[in-house]
């Protein structure tokens, strides 16, 4: 309940918030139906977790995340905010990356922690995802497992068929987005600069580097070359 709190909270923050490619039978009216929904869940928390506490204790945890990104800090600091409004308290830690991944995340020595992640072109997870991946060092350092998600991985790196590998990612998401192992608030902003004499660059959900193979600069406007 306090997650879907803090999902509403964070569209404050520059950037879209994060949505994941489920299947068409939710629309856009269903979408806006949960946002509404969130928000009055939201309101309720003011409500029901006001001076949260047990046996007089107050509701407390800490926040990990890694030193030099300040957008996370800041998410952080928002968290702490809005959650001290109904009672909550919380603690924020900044490490550096070194001891954040050894003395920490691979020791799963953590309440909460707050990281991002990307993929390259292509959509496979399976190391975040997969049950078999949560050994220290590995990147399934929450401990996920699902039965369904981890066949679906296994089924997507077995075929050579787009179709159904799309098909697989695509309940995998499904199911993420029900389950909530990772509460996720949002997708960055990201400014790309090129020069006009770059030919060949195509606009694209993921971006513009997906077909940095195909970039290409006319002879005449040539300024570097490599010699054969």
């Amino acid at each position: 309940m306090v997650a879907m709190g803090i999902l509403v909270i964070i569209l404050s923050f520059a950037g879209i918030i994060f949505r994941v490619s489920i299947n068409s039978h939710r629309t856009a009216a269903a979408n806006a139906e949960i946002m509404q929904k969130l928000r009055a869940i939201t309101s309720q928390l003011n409500a029901d977790f006001k001076g949260l506490n047990k046996d007089g204790e107050i509701f407390e945890f800490t926040i990990i995340t890694n030193q030099g990104n300040e957008q996370r800090r800041k998410i952080a600091e928002v968290i702490q905010r809005r959650l001290a409004d109904i009672g909550v308290r919380v603690e924020i830690r900044i490490l550096e990356w070194t001891v954040f991944l050894s003395e920490f995340i691979d020791k799963r020595n953590f309440e909460a922690v707050l990281l991002g992640w990307g993929l390259g072109l292509d959509p496979d997870n399976f190391d975040i995802w997969h049950s078999s991946k949560t050994r220290e060092g590995e990147f399934n350092f929450i401990s996920y497992k699902n039965e369904e998600v981890d066949q679906l991985l296994e089924q997507a790196r077995r075929t050579c068929s787009q179709e159904e590998r799309r098909v697989c990612y695509q309940r995998i998401h499904e199911i993420i987005y029900d389950e909530q192992p990772y509460m996720f608030l949002c997708v960055p902003d990201s400014l790309s600069i090129v020069h006009s004499r770059v030919q060949g660059i195509r606009q694209a959900p993921i971006g513009i580097r997906y077909n940095l193979i195909d970039w290409w600069v006319p002879k005449q406007q040539q300024r570097y070359r490599i010699e054969q």
